[in-house]
């Protein structure tokens, strides 16, 4: 998904997000992040900005419950700036042993610092890697969001929106690379996965994500580190969704029978397991009013892509290959397995957003 709400409740539960339920929270200009009830009682000068659905409830649990239930250590370091989404107080920490926040209770916009992050994190790791049972750490970087901080030392050659975006994105690999040379220290097998929530699109005079469908926010990378398996690339499409079995195998922990993932070890090892032929997204967003601007449904293949638009009910293809997300005329755009695959997915959710308060 185009957001971090949506590809955060996909990529911790193995499901893909019109499958799970929803609740709407509500983001101010205070940056708070409300239930309904809350709502009613702002503070001088705050008001509603944005209707945010939340799937931390749903029935559906997520990886913690199930590796915390078959007898690992879960912890979490956390940073989500300003958003709050992932408060411990909106339910986000189900399943975890511990759960930092890098900024609790921030009400105003901070500065963030993946620095902090990092330096967190490697305190986790070197508490777990004292301890007999093994461990799950997941850690969330908030850097590389929006709005662009300078960070000295890492400045590259001008100020434009795409050169500060790519500081950001150097500065947190510089954080991460720290975690990772902790991690090495540890002398059992441990497989690390790094991947981001969703992309940036990036123009002259902005930079943004979950208003809409294209690959810059869609496309984003998959970095494994796994004991066993041979080192390369897989360049056919996987998902946040594979995710969940993936390591539920590594960890040989009884999961959910429903996920929509598929565990990624036998592809990768090239042991012919059979490939999906198309995956599914979401991007949608709510105004204040919790009235939809954004619902889009998309099926790809890699190389060609199925978008859509159920606001007004009309249908877009692209190609994979370009980047510039132009649509592409196609006289099989209504059949074939994407259109398949979509109408499919619709039909088994109801195809809206399942919402309750």
């Amino acid at each position: 998904g185009s957001w971090t709400s949506i590809a955060l409740a996909s990529l911790l539960r193995g499901v893909y997000a019109r499958r799970l339920t929803w609740e709407p929270h509500y983001e101010t200009n205070q940056f708070r992040m409300l239930e309904k009830k809350q709502t009613k009682k702002l503070r001088r000068n705050e008001r509603i900005t944005k209707m945010f659905p939340l799937a931390w409830h749903d029935p559906h649990k997520p990886l913690s419950f199930w590796l915390k239930r078959r007898g690992m250590t879960t912890a979490a370091v956390i940073d989500d700036s300003f958003s709050l989404m992932l408060a411990r107080q909106l339910g986000c920490n189900e399943g975890f042993d511990r759960y930092r926040e890098v900024n609790p209770g921030a009400s105003l916009r901070p500065r963030n610092d993946d620095a902090d992050t990092a330096r967190i994190a490697i305190q986790e790791v070197k508490a777990l890697t004292r301890q007999v049972k093994p461990f799950f750490l997941w850690v969330h970087f908030f850097g590389p969001h929006g709005p662009s901080t300078v960070h000295p030392g890492v400045r590259l050659d001008s100020n434009s929106i795409e050169d500060l975006y790519d500081e950001e994105v150097r500065y947190v690999d510089m954080q991460i690379k720290k975690l990772l040379t902790a991690l090495d220290g540890y002398k059992k097998p441990l497989a690390t996965f790094i991947t981001s929530d969703h992309g940036e699109e990036i123009t002259s005079t902005y930079r943004s994500h979950g208003t809409n469908a294209k690959e810059y926010l869609l496309r984003v990378p998959l970095i494994a580190r796994v004991p066993g398996w041979p080192s390369g690339t897989y360049d056919k499409p996987v998902s946040h969704i594979d995710l969940v079995p993936t390591i539920l195998a590594l960890t040989k922990t009884p999961g959910p029978r429903d996920l929509d993932g598929i565990d990624l070890g036998p592809l990768v090892s090239k042991n012919k397991a059979p490939e999906r032929k198309t995956l599914i997204s979401d991007s949608w967003g709510f105004n204040r009013y919790g009235r939809s601007y954004v619902d889009m449904v998309i099926a790809f293949d890699g190389k060609h892509k199925l978008v859509l638009d159920r606001r007004n009910h009309s249908f877009s293809r692209f190609s994979q290959d370009k980047l510039d997300d132009r649509p592409t005329s196609s006289g099989e755009m209504l059949s074939g397995p994407l259109m398949n695959a979509l109408m499919g997915y619709i039909e088994e959710t109801g195809g809206a957003v399942q919402l309750v308060d």
